[in-house]
């Protein structure tokens, strides 16, 4: 994200991580990719998505000047609901800037994912095969109503798409109801960004979430939403999933090759994308 944004989203969090007071409010988006890599990342997935309309062409083109200076970084489009036509939008993103996919954060862009004028964009990432990134859950943290209708529905409307379950609407669907979806639903998948840090192994919802792992691990993403993750230094999250994962396989999916399978050889970094050669994907 732009220095402003990136600036802003660290006064949020610090209300939560106190400890990100240690990391300055000047970082840019160039510094951060550089403790991402010293803490090992070999990909970086990038998010930045409008707060309004009219920004998102901007942003996209942003993002691609960003994996252009980083081969490392998957950049990832955006849009708008109240953008002039957001389907062209997105086709432009893909079409044109070959961005890996979609993210949607609808508490913070003010939308609704099922927004009639939103529905001709979701069909475009649909056809095109790309993931589209929905955050859910800590609908209680925003004040805002969750989300557990509007996924369910997505799935029902969009049966191609693949969806990504950001952050398994923590909070407002337990953690033992996906595995239900996961199987009526060949194309959803999760990520458990920030939930590491609170399904903590030796609680209930470690307990949910280890055995989801066990059983769908291959369709589990994991994040560090750095710099607004839930914890700090990044070399803090980057230790979760061990923690959690039930072996070694888990491990790996959680850890890259989820993420990795969900985006393809052609958005990743060369080293990646052999690594990646060399996992086949499980039968389905």
């Amino acid at each position: 994200m732009t220095p402003e944004r990136i600036a802003s989203g660290l006064r949020w969090i610090r209300r939560v991580v106190p400890e990100y007071s240690a990391l300055s409010g000047d970082v840019t988006a160039d510094d951060l990719l550089a403790d991402l890599r010293a803490a090992g990342a070999g990909a970086v997935f990038s998010f930045f998505y409008p707060l309004q309309g009219g920004e998102s062409v901007v942003i996209n083109r942003w993002q691609r000047d960003l994996a252009a200076r980083h081969p490392e970084v998957v950049a990832f489009a955006s849009v708008h609901s109240d953008d002039d036509r957001p389907a062209e939008v997105v086709a432009t993103a893909f079409e044109d800037l070959n961005l890996a996919g979609l993210k949607l954060h609808p508490y913070v862009q003010g939308l609704d994912p099922l927004d009639r004028r939103l529905a001709p964009a979701l069909a475009v990432v649909e056809e095109s095969g790309r993931p589209l990134v929905l955050h859910t859950g800590f609908s209680g943290f925003y004040g805002r109503d969750p989300l557990t209708g509007a996924v369910d529905e997505i799935l029902r409307r969009y049966p191609r798409l693949r969806l990504v379950a950001a952050h398994l609407l923590y909070g407002d669907l337990p953690l033992s109801r996906w595995a239900e979806r996961l199987e009526a639903h060949p194309n959803l998948y999760l990520d458990a960004t920030n939930v590491l840090s609170l399904a903590r192994p030796g609680t209930s919802e470690g307990a949910q979430l280890s055995a989801l792992l066990a059983d769908w691990s291959h369709r589990v993403t994991f994040g560090t939403d750095y710099p607004m993750g839930m914890a700090y230094p990044v070399d803090r999250l980057y230790s979760l999933p061990a923690a959690i994962a039930p072996g070694p396989d888990a491990l790996e999916d959680l850890s890259w090759r989820a993420a990795a399978r969900l985006v393809g050889p052609s958005c990743l970094p060369p080293s990646i994308a052999r690594d990646l050669a060399l996992n086949p994907a499980p039968p389905p």
